[in-house]
């Protein structure tokens, strides 16, 4: 394994009393960050694209060119991602900023960009705006991915309509799923898939026949103080019904705001992965809980669901 050498941080207020002659500022976040807030005469190469050796390359073509890396701040991982990329390219010379962009910004050192000087907003906020918001099913998904010891099979299902009501920052809400649209997408031959599918909406599973719908009824949303942009934000307390019977159901999903965009209004978007336990809503088949010897016809009692409701 290679053995790269140590990296060596560099304080913010000991760059600006100190700078190295001929050395390169490489701000490694997004394009659109830099444009808002830089350091001064620093130049820009995304360490989140797969092109950032080409990019670093370009700018600094002589690799015992110092470098000096800066990300966000403290907490993140960027600069010393990006630094570890260039020692692994040949760079020979590479630092990184102490505290990153918010430690510069913190010591009142000088900044450029279309922010300078403004407070940044929060990177992920779970406050949603009051209103009422109704589903758009063409732009909704939910997948579903159910198992068993030698394989998985992977479908879809429709929500037929829904509506979120936020007041106050109180979100509540009904979502209604159509079961006999229930789909599978891993079959080739149609005669098994037709087969997957009959079993899926006969009484062995979910009974689409008697009970063609589904809702899950959304009664609280407990905001997460610790959330990310790439974490969930909320916890969904709710009831589902499902083959008729109901039981509570709580989920992690992250709740975001969509922006307006011609010709679609503002709105609201739910995404959420998680497992659903079948046999709580009695879809017991395959299940070892319930039987014995079953071979190969057992089924594995979880069901993955990757969801992504939209409301408008």
């Amino acid at each position: 394994m290679q053995q790269l050498p140590p990296v060596q941080s560099v304080d913010p207020r000991a760059l600006a009393l100190r700078p190295v002659s001929g050395m390169v500022l490489l701000d490694v976040l997004m394009p659109e960050r830099h444009a808002q807030k830089r350091l001064p005469g620093s130049v820009n190469a995304c360490v989140f694209e797969v092109t950032f050796p080409d990019q670093v390359r370009a700018l600094v073509p002589d690799p015992a060119t110092p470098v000096l890396c800066y990300g966000h701040d403290h907490t993140t991982l960027d600069a010393a991602m990006a630094a570890d990329k260039l020692l692994r390219l040949g760079y020979t010379r590479v630092q990184v900023l102490a505290g990153g962009l918010k430690a510069w910004e913190a010591e009142g050192l000088p900044l450029e960009g279309d922010l300078a000087g403004q407070e940044d907003g929060p990177d992920a906020s779970p406050l949603l705006p009051d209103g009422r918001w109704s589903l758009v099913g063409a732009e909704s998904r939910i997948e579903w991915i159910g198992r068993n010891r030698t394989g998985r099979h992977v479908g879809t299902v429709q929500a037929s309509h829904g509506s979120l009501r936020v007041e106050e920052g109180a979100l509540t809400g009904i979502v209604t799923l159509d079961m006999r649209t229930i789909q599978n997408l891993d079959l080739e031959d149609p005669t098994l898939r037709s087969m997957l599918v009959a079993h899926l909406l006969s009484e062995d599973f979910f009974l689409a026949a008697e009970h063609p719908q589904a809702e899950f009824e959304i009664l609280s949303a407990a905001f997460l103080e610790e959330a990310t942009a790439s974490t969930p934000n909320v916890e969904l307390h709710g009831a589902l019904t499902l083959r008729g019977q109901t039981a509570p159901l709580a989920l992690p999903a992250t709740v975001h705001v969509l922006p307006a965009s011609e010709p679609q209004a503002s709105g609201l978007a739910i995404e959420a992965h998680f497992d659903l336990d079948r046999t709580r809503w009695g879809a017991v088949y395959g299940s070892a809980r319930h039987f014995k010897y079953l071979g190969y016809h057992l089924v594995f009692d979880p069901v993955s669901i990757a969801l992504r409701l939209v409301f408008r």
